[in-house]
């Protein structure tokens, strides 16, 4: 076979990519030039993110904002804290919320004063990182899909720049508008390729990293630290932001260059405190330097940085920062926007180059014509029906997920009850919102009248009818801002009747 017919089976094979798979490619690139100030765009939409005091360091220690974010809302159980490189957005805390919600909790890097809250499961940020990690999947198998792109992203470059004699020509030639819609949308996709190209080599071998992990090959494992002393709870009963603080001294003793972006709180009952964040090793992810800290003893378990790691582990230490351009600062993320941008238009003017060729001849520099999309769509063979099913399955589980429809029953732990009662609630906790409830117990009768109330609103009477052994009633209350107590009167239970009351807490949102 000739070099010119190789050229050309390339060139073929290059543009049935760009064409078929143009769909998933834009998806891909579009969401992922998003994420990278996802961050910066929810905190412009979101005045509650926003730091009110005049930054120069983020001086509120991690023990003063758990106690800030515990003091506003004592109900809630802490995950971790994340402190963001900007300025001007304040400091994360994750919540988990005895009605089943995850939220932040952001308070000023200086004072640690409470400023607002956002969803941590819902709205923009969690949108986009879904459809660019796994289509809203949440399974491997999206994951799969998703990063097989970079499969066929790597052969498009390649066939690309084989097809494309003496590609590096390129970099300043401008598209010739004299020749035509067809000339202008091929030049200005070489130009943008070209000018992209060391961030779709990236990109495309960090997305490579992410197939081969996904299909088998294990990603490098940090370094394990010892378990704690075990404990009753998460956390040691009475554990303050004092010791928090404490626990933060003893990691940086450990570790002094490390400062601490991610501080992860116990999940179990004998893990430590994890101190994660950035040291002087370069291009490494938080998770890649970390101290982990006994929250009884304040022993240090286990320290680690990116620079005494093993080759692999040390390259899955890289990845995440490659791929999202959080390898440099500010300036490296500028850079990925920017590129990203391009690689995106890159990505439509491919398509646009096949629509071009179809079209009748143009008047000189003259835009396409109406029916563009339509001879796009017409060009693609039938793995477009494919790309069809993507976008309606990615928008149904977008619904699903982030939709009333996807609430679940939870039940709010208490010490036992008498006569095994039991809460369960379905839905948001709201002020001046109704939230849906579910109670059961035991008991000999076949029905029984009872009250109940919620915070300072009136008491509702209910029946409870038998449910397999047990008696069951459910009910719509309307929470307040309090601490939205759930008091369940039974009168004819006992010599005086029975109170139980269940704490479902403030609500965060």
């Amino acid at each position: 076979m000739t070099s010119r017919k190789v050229r050309s089976f390339l060139f073929r094979l290059h543009a049935w990519i760009g064409l078929n798979l143009s769909i998933l490619l834009l998806l891909m690139l579009a969401t992922g030039t998003t994420l990278v100030f996802i961050t910066e765009i929810e905190a412009f939409l979101h005045k509650g993110m926003r730091a009110t005091s005049a930054v120069t360091q983020r001086s509120a220690t991690p023990g003063e904002i758990y106690d800030s974010v515990r003091a506003a809302y004592p109900d809630v159980s802490t995950g971790w804290i994340e402190r963001d490189k900007a300025s001007w957005i304040g400091d994360a805390t994750v919540v988990f919320t005895r009605w089943g919600e995850e939220a932040f909790v952001w308070t000023d890097p200086v004072t640690a004063e409470v400023l607002g809250s956002t969803p941590r499961l819902s709205g923009l940020n969690p949108i986009i990182r879904g459809i660019h990690d796994s289509l809203l999947t949440g399974h491997r198998l999206g994951v799969l899909v998703v990063s097989s792109a970079s499969v066929f992203l790597l052969i498009s470059i390649i066939t690309g720049l084989i097809s494309y004699r003496r590609f590096w020509r390129g970099y300043f030639r401008v598209p010739p508008r004299h020749m035509g819609t067809r000339g202008w949308w091929g030049g200005l996709h070489r130009l943008t390729v070209l000018w992209a190209l060391p961030f779709l080599i990236v990109i495309t071998l960090t997305g490579l990293f992410y197939f081969i992990t996904t299909v088998g090959v294990p990603a490098g494992a940090y370094p394990k630290a010892a378990e704690a002393s075990e404990r009753a709870g998460r956390l040691p009963p009475g554990f303050s932001g004092a010791d928090l603080d404490r626990a933060a001294a003893a990691a940086t003793a450990a570790v002094p260059e490390l400062e601490a972006t991610l501080i992860v709180l116990p999940n179990r009952t004998t893990d430590g405190i994890k101190f994660q964040g950035q040291t002087d090793a370069l291009v490494a992810e938080a998770k890649a330097n970390s101290v982990t800290v006994d929250p009884m003893t304040f022993q240090v378990l286990g320290a680690f940085s990116a620079g005494e790691l093993g080759i692999w582990p040390r390259v899955t230490a890289m990845i995440h920062p490659l791929h999202f351009g959080q390898w440099g600062g500010f300036t490296s993320r500028v850079l990925w926007l920017i590129f990203g941008v391009l690689s995106t238009g890159a990505a439509l003017f491919g398509a646009l180059v096949y629509a071009s060729r179809v079209l009748p001849p143009a008047p000189s520099g003259a835009a396409p014509s109406p029916g563009v999309t339509r001879r796009i769509w017409t060009g693609m063979s039938p793995v477009k029906w494919l790309m069809v099913l993507l976008i309606i399955g990615t928008a149904t589980l977008g619904v699903y997920r982030f939709g009333p429809i996807n609430e679940k029953w939870v039940r709010q732990w208490v010490p036992v009850q008498p006569y095994e009662a039991q809460l369960w609630t379905r839905g948001k906790l709201r002020t001046g919102e109704e939230i849906e409830m579910r109670f059961q117990f035991k008991a000999d009768d076949s029905t029984h009248q009872a009250t109940v109330q919620l915070g300072d609103s009136t008491a509702e009477t209910v029946w409870f009818e038998p449910d397999g052994d047990v008696l069951v009633t459910t009910a719509k209350l309307r929470a307040d801002d309090t601490e939205n107590r759930v008091i369940l009167t039974l009168p004819g239970l006992g010599t005086e009747g029975t109170r139980l009351i269940w704490r479902l807490g403030r609500p965060v949102l």
